[in-house]
C-alpha cells in the first residue's frame, strides 16, 4: 500500500512538471506513469499535454477511419478520408482539454494541412475545441491558414502570439481578437512580415495597430510590428502595461507636451527608429518611470542628439530601478557612406553614470567613444554592480572612418579601477584600449621597507575581455598585469580589423593565462599556510618552536620573493 501523499494531486503535478514533455525521454516517462495506476493517470496526462507544439497526437487521436497517415520521412502528413465519428471526438475533447499552451512552429512536420484546418473547423461538435488554452503561438506557414487562428481561441485565453506574412488584409481578424479579450488579455505580440521577410509598414497595418491599442484594457506585456503617434495616448493611459517593444517606431512631437503615462513601465524596447530623436519625444512622456530596462536602436544620430536622449533618460526614468541599458546606432547623420567622423566625447555618456543599480550597459556606435583613463574609473565607481560592459564600434558594410587625430583611447591601466570598484563585472568589451604602455612590475612580491606590501585589487567574477583594436604589448607582462588583477579570466576576442600581429600577440597572452593562474594559485596557498604557521607560533599553539625558528620564519617570509602578501590574509 502506497502513502498517501501519492492521493494528493497538487504534490504529483509538482512532482511531474520536472519531466518535459517536449523531450522523447520525458514524454515516455509521463506516458508509463499515466498507465501505471489511477493516482498518477489524472497528473500524468496534465502534464503530457499541458503544452503541444505540434498537431500530430491530436490528429493521431481520431482514429484511422478519417485520416491517412502518408509516410514521407521525416514529415507526417494526414489527408481526410471520410466524417469524424461522436466517438472519435470524445476521445479528442478528453485530451484537448488538458492543453494550455499551444506553440505551433513553421515547419511542416505540424501535421497541419490547410484541409485538416477546415475538417476541424466545420466538424468540432463543442465550442471551443480547447476550453482551457492560455497561450497560443501561431506562425502560419500558409495565408489561408490565417482565419483559423478562432479554432485555438478559449475563454481562459490571456496570452497570444503570432506572425503574419504577405499582405495586411491578414490582420482584420486581429483587432476583433483584441476586442473580445479586451479585459483578459494579458500578452500580445503581433508581426507583420512580408514574402521576403521585411517589414510591412503603410496606412492600413498602422491602422490595424491603432484599433487594436484602442482595444486593450489589461495588457501587461505589448509587442508591436509598427506603432505611430496615434497609438501613444490609449498606450499612455494602459494602467497595467509593463512591457513595451515596438519593432518600427515613427514619431513626431505632436504629443511633446504630454506627460504622466506609463506609470507601470520596466521594459521599453524602441528598435528601427529613424532618428534617435524620436527616442527623447517618448521619454519625455514618463515622469519618473520606473524602468528596469531599455533598448534603442536608431539609425540617424549625432553627438548632440545622444546626450540630449540619455539626458532624457536620465531626467524621466527612476534612477534607482534601471538595471539594464543597450543603444545600438548604425548610421552616422545619414551621410555618406565612405566619411571621416570624429568619436563621440566621453561626456555624452555622463547622464548614465546617475544610475548606480546598472548591470547591464552595451552601446555600439558607428564612430565609438573618446574615453581616457579618468573617465574609465568614473564609470567603474558609478556602476559598481555591472554584470556586463560593452562600448563598442558597430559592425556594418558600410564604414565609416574615424579620425585618428581626435582619437582617445584608455590604457590598460584603466582595468584597475573596474578590479576595484566592479566585483560582480563578467563581460567587459571596448572598442579601442592601449595595451602597449610600459607595465609597472606586478605587485606580487613583498617589499623589505613595508611588510605587508599592499598588492593591486583581485577580481574574480571576469571571464571576458574583448579589445577591439588594442595593440599589445610584451605578451608576458600583459598577462601577468591582467592575471594579477583578474583571477578568472580565461577569454580574450579582439576585433576581425585589428592587425595580424596584435592579434598574435593576443593570443600569445591567452595562451600564458591558465599558467599564471596556476602559478599564482600556488603562490597564494604558500603564502595561506606561512600565515597560519606564524599565526600558530605566536599564539603558542605550536609546541617546541625556537625563537630563532621563529625569526627565520620572518625573515624568510621578508625576503621572500616569490609569495604574495595580500591585505586581508
Amino acid at each position: 500500500m502506497h502513502h498517501r501523499c501519492w492521493n494528493v494531486p497538487e504534490i504529483l503535478g509538482l512532482i511531474f512538471e520536472n519531466f518535459s514533455a517536449e523531450t522523447p525521454s520525458g514524454s515516455r516517462a509521463l506516458s508509463r506513469l499515466a498507465v501505471t495506476c489511477l493516482d498518477f493517470s489524472e497528473p500524468a496526462l496534465d502534464a503530457l499535454w499541458r503544452k503541444q507544439t505540434s498537431f500530430v497526437p491530436l490528429l493521431r487521436c481520431l482514429g484511422e477511419t478519417w485520416h491517412e497517415v502518408e509516410e514521407d520521412a521525416p514529415l507526417t502528413r494526414f489527408v481526410v478520408a471520410g466524417i469524424v465519428l461522436p466517438e472519435d471526438w470524445d476521445r479528442v475533447l478528453f485530451y484537448t482539454n488538458r492543453i494550455k499552451f499551444l506553440d505551433i512552429a513553421p515547419v511542416d512536420d505540424n501535421g497541419l494541412s490547410l484541409e485538416v484546418l477546415e475538417l476541424l473547423s466545420t466538424s468540432v461538435p463543442v465550442k471551443y475545441l480547447m476550453p482551457n488554452l492560455q497561450h497560443v503561438s501561431w506562425d502560419p506557414i500558409e495565408r489561408s491558414w490565417v482565419p483559423y487562428l478562432r479554432l485555438f481561441l478559449g475563454p481562459k485565453l490571456t496570452s497570444i502570439e503570432i506572425s503574419l506574412n504577405g499582405k495586411p488584409s491578414r490582420m482584420a481578424l486581429l483587432p476583433f481578437i483584441a476586442h473580445r479579450y479586451r479585459n483578459t488579455l494579458l500578452n500580445l505580440k503581433i508581426e507583420q512580415r512580408n514574402d521576403e521577410g521585411e517589414y510591412v509598414i503603410g496606412d492600413p497595418v498602422l491602422a490595424t495597430m491603432n484599433a487594436i491599442v484602442r482595444s486593450l484594457r489589461a495588457i501587461q506585456t505589448l509587442h508591436l510590428d509598427c506603432c505611430d503617434d496615434e497609438c501613444i495616448p490609449p498606450l499612455a493611459r494602459l494602467p497595467d502595461l509593463r512591457s513595451l517593444t515596438v519593432d518600427y517606431v515613427s514619431f513626431d512631437n505632436r504629443w511633446r507636451k504630454s506627460r504622466g503615462g506609463f506609470q507601470a513601465l520596466k521594459v521599453l524596447r524602441l528598435y528601427e527608429m529613424s532618428s534617435l530623436s524620436e527616442a527623447e519625444i517618448f521619454l519625455e512622456l514618463l515622469v519618473n518611470a520606473p524602468l528596469v530596462m531599455l533598448a534603442l536602436t536608431a539609425a540617424s544620430y549625432n553627438a548632440e542628439i545622444l546626450l540630449a536622449t540619455l539626458s532624457s533618460i536620465e531626467s524621466h526614468c527612476a534612477h534607482a530601478s534601471l538595471s539594464s541599458c543597450s543603444l545600438y546606432l548604425r548610421n552616422y547623420q545619414n551621410g555618406p557612406v565612405l566619411a571621416t567622423q570624429d568619436p563621440f566625447p566621453s561626456e555624452t555618456l555622463n547622464p548614465l553614470l546617475s544610475f548606480p543599480n546598472l548591470t547591464f550597459v552595451r552601446i555600439e556606435s558607428r564612430s565609438g567613444f573618446n574615453l581616457d583613463d579618468a573617465f574609465m574609473h568614473r564609470m567603474a565607481e558609478s556602476w559598481p554592480k555591472i554584470v556586463h560592459l560593452a562600448l563598442t564600434r558597430s559592425l556594418s558594410q558600410t564604414q565609416i572612418t574615424v579620425s585618428s587625430a581626435s582619437l582617445t583611447t584608455p590604457t590598460i591601466l584603466s582595468l584597475q579601477s573596474f578590479a576595484q570598484n566592479c566585483p560582480h563585472l563578467i563581460h567587459l568589451s571596448l572598442s579601442a584600449l592601449d595595451a602597449s604602455i610600459d607595465l609597472p612590475p606586478a605587485p606580487t612580491r613583498a617589499s623589505s621597507t613595508s611588510y605587508p606590501r599592499p598588492v593591486r585589487p583581485m577580481q574574480t567574477a571576469l571571464t571576458v575581455l574583448d579589445v577591439g583594436n588594442a595593440p599589445v604589448g610584451p605578451p608576458l607582462a600583459t598577462a601577468r598585469f591582467l592575471c594579477s588583477m583578474f583571477a578568472s579570466l580565461g577569454q580574450i576576442t579582439t576585433a576581425e580589423s585589428v592587425s595580424n600581429d596584435h592579434r598574435l600577440g593576443w593570443m600569445k597572452v591567452v595562451e600564458l593565462l591558465p599558467t599564471i593562474h596556476a602559478i599564482r594559485a600556488e603562490e597564494e596557498a604558500y603564502w595561506i599556510s606561512t600565515v597560519y604557521t606564524l599565526h600558530e607560533i605566536l599564539t603558542g599553539s605550536a609546541s617546541g618552536v625556537s625563537g630563532l625558528r621563529l625569526t627565520n620564519y620572518c625573515d624568510d617570509a621578508m625576503r621572500s620573493n616569490e609569495v604574495v602578501v595580500r591585505e586581508n590574509a
